[in-house]
This record gives C-alpha cells, structure tokens and sequence, in this order.
C-alpha cells in the first residue's frame, strides 16, 4: 500500500492535474443520466477525477491504522486463553520488525 498503491495514485493525480491545466479551455457537451446536459471544460471533467483520486487517497490513509492492528489472541476464538502472557503483543512487535510496519496488537 505505502510502496506500490499511494505512490501509484499520487502519479495518477499529478498526471491528471496537468492534463485538467491543459484541457481548461477546451469546451464540451455534459452528459447527465444518459443525457446532454450543460456545457462544461475537459479540464473541469478532469478536475473531477483529481479528486476523486484524492479522496480516494484520504481515505486509504485513513484506514491504515486499522489495518495495522493484527488480532492476533493465539486461540481457536481468539480470546488468548490458555497462550503464554503477551503472545499477541510479542506478535505484533516481531511482525512489526519484520516488515517496518506500525503493526500494533488489536485492542480485541
């Protein structure tokens, strides 16, 4: 995510940004529902879809730290009875080193 996906992302917005700047002038039918509608620039379409790609990006963002918590228990449902104390910790730190990655232990 943080080494292929964003950064893939980030490219595709800046790309699209530069083609918005370049398409401003240029006039063209909307279409709404199947349908013309209002005239509007390529470069307002394209505006568009930059941020839809930002949001998209924000959102991902976003959703990281959750992604980040492993629920890890060591247990059949999860609860961590019967594992030695701090299993699911010992986890996240090992998983955490192998990768760079923030994982944290998922508070259930």
């Amino acid at each position: 995510v943080n080494n292929r996906l964003l950064p893939s992302l980030e490219t595709l917005r800046d790309s699209l940004k530069k083609k918005a700047k370049e398409f401003e002038k240029i006039i063209k039918i909307g279409r709404t529902h199947t349908q013309d509608a209002v005239p509007l620039t390529l470069g307002q379409e394209f505006g568009a879809y930059v941020i839809q790609i930002e949001n998209g990006i924000v959102r991902i963002k976003n959703t990281l730290p959750h992604l980040y918590e492993l629920a890890a228990g060591g247990t059949a449902v999860g609860t961590g009875l019967n594992t030695r104390i701090g299993f699911a910790e010992g986890v996240a730190e090992t998983v955490s080193k192998l990768t760079g990655l923030p994982f944290v232990t998922a508070p259930n």
